[in-house]
């Protein structure tokens, strides 16, 4: 889980999703819908919900859903890492090649990325209200 985000998202539906999978897949990636698809990284799923790709914040896409930077991954993550490099993106180096063997799980809750100032001024209002 990044640490710019604020969620009440439930693993234990994340990690159903992962043990009823019928293939071989590498994890799971949190997904929600967007309108600022050119500050989220967005997947692209096909007719059946599989992931078939993801970039990093797209000038355009046909589709709105979102990295919600929540993933549950075992070690087949591994085979998507480069062994030379040192240094790595997880979401711009390691995703867009390891989506397509991950299965997206849709946060309908509570969830925000504070890594804008409109939603870190938004997500504290938000936990002073809780308080």
């Amino acid at each position: 889980i990044h640490v710019d985000n604020l969620s009440a998202v439930d693993l234990t539906e994340m990690g159903k999703i992962y043990h009823q999978s019928e293939r071989q897949i590498c994890g799971v990636s949190g997904v929600f819908e967007t309108e600022n698809i050119k500050g989220c990284g967005i997947f692209i799923l096909d007719e059946n919900g599989n992931i078939t790709s993801f970039v990093e914040k797209p000038e355009t896409s046909n589709s709105n859903l979102a990295n919600a930077a929540i993933f549950l991954v075992n070690d087949f993550i591994f085979d998507f890492f480069s062994k030379e490099d040192t240094c790595f993106d997880f979401c711009r180096d390691i995703l867009p090649q390891a989506c397509f063997n991950m299965k997206p799980f849709k946060i309908d809750g509570f969830h925000i990325d504070i890594g804008t100032m409109e939603n870190y001024v938004r997500a504290q209002k938000i936990a002073v209200s809780l308080s």
